[in-house]
């Protein structure tokens, strides 16, 4: 795993949040692109790099929103790890396996986001429904996931990543 690759285009993913997901969100709801990075670092990179790689956009993350310190980086860093116990049981060559693997760890992120958030603020400072917005910004995210795992898939090994080798039942 190349680290300062991974971190130049953490901070990229990161700084394309803050400014351009405004511009492409749907009502209220913006796509959840620094999470989709987790999701693909977490399915690919060794256990150990995607723990480390995943709490480093979480803190990427904190650093850029008003939400307190470590909210992000616990709850992506959480996701990695759950993604990490199970990718063995996954497909993880197949691009609809990064789009559902975002789906579901999305709908539970922003869940305990949710939650965070309305501990932290009260439930009085929202308008709509938190659970709304976080259904919302899972599925949005999983859309965005398309384009973004698929490239992903491409350039995988620019990123210092290899291809996963596969063991045939009979060699076990």
């Amino acid at each position: 795993m190349r680290w300062i690759v991974w971190v130049c285009l953490a901070a990229l993913v990161v700084a394309m949040q803050t400014t351009l997901a405004s511009r492409v969100q749907i009502g209220g709801v913006r796509p959840d692109w620094p999470f989709l990075l987790v999701v693909a670092i977490s399915l690919t990179a060794r256990a150990n790099h995607a723990l480390y790689a995943s709490a480093m956009v979480g803190l990427f993350v904190d650093l850029n929103t008003i939400i307190s310190l470590g909210v992000f980086t616990f709850c992506y860093g959480s996701i990695s790890l759950l993604i990490v116990k199970v990718r063995e049981l996954l497909f993880r060559d197949a691009l609809m396996t990064y789009v559902l693997v975002t789906l579901l760890a999305g709908l539970l992120a922003q869940a305990v986001i949710g939650v965070l958030r309305i501990v932290q603020e009260g439930v009085g400072q929202y308008e709509g429904s938190v659970a709304l917005e976080a259904i919302g910004a899972a599925m949005y995210t999983a859309l965005w996931s398309f384009p973004a795992h698929w490239l992903y898939l491409k350039v995988g090994r620019l990123l210092g990543l290899t291809r996963l080798r596969r063991v045939r039942l009979g060699t076990i």
